[in-house]
């Protein structure tokens, strides 16, 4: 090696070493003032304090390396030692929920993702979230692949599980502003680990709350799991994925889901498969019986376009582990559907929920102002009036103008 190389060498190590002091050093200080920022009483000033010292506590980790952050013994922000990854989080709690702030740097990166979860107390049974001893575990999948952790406490039990940190900072990549360019690798990439996390029936008996991006609903005897999340790509385009997973509890199998949203020409009146499926993100599932059978019933939404909202009332059925969607059991005056869908414009809202006291799927009445424009979506919203469909042996039967007020005592 050359005088010169050897000399530029040496400067370079230099220069590293001094930024990772001067990263370990800030580190340390802003561990000091964590203090601080969580004794606001206000949560506005909490909130707004935190927002001005998580960008400085990410740049100094992205900075750092795993052992040293080990080494550093940081009072108040916990440190979680995984395979891939370093992990730093603190709680704040109140006497109504647990907020878990955490920062999370994947090893030989240099970028640090800062996360917020939250843990409600819902049950009465449930004591007051203060004063709570939390404890944080690594967890991974059989073959060694994922790179997670969970956090729980004993009053409270599992307060967060994130199944694969990796798969965390792909969905808040892709949903990131402003956008990635390179969408669709990083969705493959999301892809291939989701379909680790699916197969491992260790890791499916978890409660996957750490991945909020991905909405997953359990039937009551947890024998199958459904996972649904949406990308948006180039000009509004968008594209739904997921997957149904069978057997949860024993030998998972999952059955991806392959949205063909536009080959589906007349998706109210098709019946469709996983590998054409009319693609949605689900919110709620409905459990109940038809003519003596179970089916589910399940309450999604599409993408914005930019132009026109889409919500969608679709029907899963399970048949000695063949999935199938729609049924035709939507039931009008003059005509019966396979599912339901409502487009109306990106600038309003719609009403679509279950309520299990009048057993019914209630739903705003969209209409466009001008009836000249009733079949332009992009021009159609609530008329304030409601319609529902009510539930049966038979089906699901549509009511409109229903009154949803609270009936009096």
């Amino acid at each position: 090696m050359s005088t010169k190389a050897a000399t530029l060498t040496t400067a370079f190590l230099f220069a590293t070493i001094c930024v990772k002091a001067q990263s370990l050093s800030a580190l340390r200080s802003y561990d000091n003032e964590l203090a601080g920022i969580k004794a606001a009483t206000d949560r506005n000033s909490f909130k707004y304090q935190y927002s001005l010292w998580a960008p400085k506590v990410a740049d100094a980790l992205a900075d750092a390396e795993k052992t040293d952050v080990d080494s550093l013994g940081l009072k108040n922000l916990k440190t979680i030692r995984l395979k891939e990854s370093t992990v730093l989080y603190f709680t704040r709690s109140t006497a109504e929920e647990i907020d878990i702030y955490w920062f999370a740097k994947i090893d030989g990166e240099k970028k640090a993702h800062t996360f917020a979860d939250n843990h409600a107390v819902r049950s009465k049974k449930e004591t007051s979230a203060v004063d709570t001893t939390y404890a944080a575990s690594p967890i991974t999948d059989a073959t060694n692949r994922l790179d997670g952790f969970t956090i729980s406490t004993k009053k409270h039990g599992k307060i967060l599980c994130v199944p694969d940190v990796r798969a965390r900072i792909l969905f808040e990549t892709l949903n990131a502003n402003p956008p990635v360019t390179n969408k669709e690798e990083l969705s493959d990439s999301l892809q291939q680990r989701l379909n680790i996390l699916w197969a491992d029936s260790a890791m499916c008996r978890e409660e996957w709350n750490g991945l909020p991006r991905m909405i997953t609903l359990d039937n009551a005897k947890n024998d199958f799991r459904i996972c649904t999340y949406t990308i948006q790509f180039d000009n509004f385009t968008d594209k739904s994925f997921g997957a149904v997973i069978l057997n949860v509890s024993e030998k998972p199998t999952p059955i991806i889901l392959n949205d063909k949203t536009p080959e589906i020409r007349q998706p109210e009146r098709t019946k469709c498969t996983p590998q054409k499926w009319y693609g949605a993100l689900y919110a709620n599932m409905i459990e109940n019986e038809i003519d003596g059978r179970q089916y589910y019933t399940l309450l999604g939404f599409k993408s914005n376009d930019g132009l026109v909202k889409t919500r969608v009332i679709d029907i899963m059925t399970i048949r000695n582990n063949k999935i199938s969607f729609g049924m035709p059991v939507f039931k009008h005056p003059k005509a019966t559907y396979q599912r339901r869908i409502f487009k109306y414009s990106a600038q309003a809202n719609m009403v679509l929920k279950y309520d299990g006291k009048r057993k019914s799927i209630v739903f705003d009445h969209l209409a466009a102002e001008n009836k000249l424009y009733a079949n332009e979506p992009q021009f159609v919203g609530p008329d304030f009036s409601y319609d529902c469909y009510k539930q049966t042996k038979s089906g699901w039967i549509f009511q409109s103008d229903v009154d949803i007020r609270n009936p009096k005592n």
